[in-house]
């Protein structure tokens, strides 16, 4: 067992599930929040940094494709990389694309998504 996969499955799993409960349980707030981002370009820009940097390093770190939990850490450590540079390069893109989801009456049950994911890794991270 690959000790950087447990490691940052104890980490991404955990957050993973709370985010996700939080936006079905709130999903009014999350949309405000979101919403929020189109007055400044500022939280754009550093969510953008903070994510690209978390990609690299998170690939970097963990680019391992062998077992099932280590491929979903290194899938979101690429996704992580490729959301920073379209957050950075094509901001209006994932812009638009947070808008019309935000908008849609499936946002708070697109987080079970998530929820499966991020429940996945952690049982592999502190039980498995």
């Amino acid at each position: 067992m690959n000790e950087t996969t447990l490691f940052l499955s104890r980490i991404i799993g955990p957050v993973m599930v709370v985010l996700a409960v939080g936006i079905m349980a709130n999903h009014s707030f999350y949309k405000k929040l979101y919403m929020e981002l189109e007055k400044s370009p500022l939280p754009v820009l550093l969510a953008g940094i903070l994510t690209l940097v978390s990609g690299i390093v998170m690939l970097m770190k963990h680019n391992f494709w062998t077992s099932a939990a280590e491929i979903v850490v290194s899938l979101f450590g690429l996704l992580l990389l490729i959301k920073g540079l379209f957050w950075l390069l094509l901001p209006s893109v994932p812009m638009k694309f947070g808008k019309k989801f935000t908008e849609s009456k499936a946002f708070p049950y697109v987080a079970l998504i998530p929820l499966a994911i991020g429940a996945y890794l952690a049982w592999f991270g502190y039980w498995a």
